[in-house]
């Protein structure tokens, strides 16, 4: 609880401090602290959910894994001789700077975006490094393709992120809905597939086709109850209607920002992932990969066109109410969850991870 706490503080004042001065060099010490430190707390984990598995398909050169990490397993093994800790510190460095290149492009306040998203998805990030180094690259591609019509590049980071794991595929029907639903009806259609794909995931969990995938039989075996799916999406739940009333009377106010092509895009990426929610009350693994993932596209959306350019006044409020939500929300993910059910996954693998860092074990000892 007292982590939450600091960390909040920190990412509400340091926040306000780099907006509040307007110099880009600010925000590059800034930014650069948090990187340092950063890798100062990953770089040293030796433990994480998946470790021992990474670790197996690095020591015996898995071919069956996905291809970015099996080939970079021969780079790191046979090409420069190093151990699967130096493999694993090498995507935690990239995974952090593929966050911070798209964030700079819109902001140069990353440091208050990129804080306030590991708040809540860290154990996710330092754990699943395949998933998470293409997800960043995949989030690129969408932007190169559908903000910068740059369509070369946008189709070379979209195969990267999908080599890096294949899950990432499941996102590519982002494209048909960005392109093809109109603007003015986006969130009732997004509400429409979200059910659709509940209708389809609660199928497929109730009868034999999850394990003809061979690949991700095993998470739709891995389900839970339905209020125990509903609690874990209660962040998603809470950020999304939050989000979506703010953009209501932002729209009502300034209905002719649908035509800016960075509202448009930061919006219908932000609104996207609430097509898989519903189908996280069935099976959790889905809302950890296709939802909490976007919580910085979430942050991102909020503080562009809800903080940036606000007087002080209606910025400082939005900064706490901002702060508020991120916490509410780690709430939920961390500390409740050990009051209500017999284990509390996020705090256990989060504490076992800090554990494991000479760096940061002093933190709980």
């Amino acid at each position: 609880m007292a982590i939450l706490i600091i960390f909040t503080i920190i990412l509400f004042y340091v926040g306000q401090f780099i907006e509040r001065l307007p110099s880009r060099f600010i925000a590059y010490v800034f930014n650069s602290l948090l990187f340092v430190g950063l890798l100062y707390c990953f770089l040293d984990l030796t433990y994480t959910a998946d470790w021992g598995m990474y670790y197996l398909f690095f020591k015996r050169e898995e071919t069956s894994t996905d291809p970015v990490f099996y080939w970079l397993t021969l780079i790191f093994k046979k090409g420069l001789n190093l151990q699967y800790t130096e493999l694993y510190q090498f995507h935690i460095f990239l995974i952090i700077s593929l966050y911070y290149f798209f964030i700079s492009r819109f902001t140069k306040n990353i440091f208050f975006i990129f804080l306030a998203y590991l708040i809540l998805d860290n154990v996710h990030l330092a754990n699943q490094i395949r998933y998470y180094m293409g997800f960043p690259i995949l989030m690129s591609g969408f932007y190169f393709l559908f903000y910068k019509k740059k369509y070369i590049l946008s189709i070379i980071c979209i195969i990267l992120s999908i080599l890096c794991h294949s899950g990432l595929s499941f996102l590519l029907v982002c494209i048909p809905v960005y392109y093809f639903v109109p603007a003015k009806k986006f969130y009732t259609y997004i509400l429409s597939f979200s059910l659709l794909v509940f209708l389809v995931t609660f199928y497929i969990y109730n009868s034999t086709l999850g394990e003809i995938l061979s690949h991700y039989g095993g998470y739709f075996n891995a389900g839970s109850s339905f209020l125990g799916g509903l609690f874990n999406a209660i962040p998603y739940i809470l950020f999304t209607g939050f989000l979506y009333l703010e953009t209501f009377f932002l729209l009502k106010k300034n209905p002719e920002i649908v035509e800016d092509p960075q509202f448009r895009f930061l919006n219908k990426i932000a609104f996207f992932p609430i097509i898989f929610i519903p189908a996280s009350f069935l099976i959790q693994v889905i809302g950890h990969r296709y939802v909490m993932p976007f919580s910085f596209i979430w942050m991102l959306y909020y503080y562009i066109f809800f903080i940036k350019n606000q007087n002080p006044k209606v910025k400082l409020g939005r900064f706490i109410i901002l702060c508020g939500i991120v916490f509410i929300s780690a709430m939920f993910i961390y500390i409740i969850p050990g009051y209500l059910f017999p284990g509390n996954h996020f705090m256990e693998e989060f504490l076992e991870m800090i554990k494991s860092s000479d760096n940061l074990k002093g933190m709980i000892d």
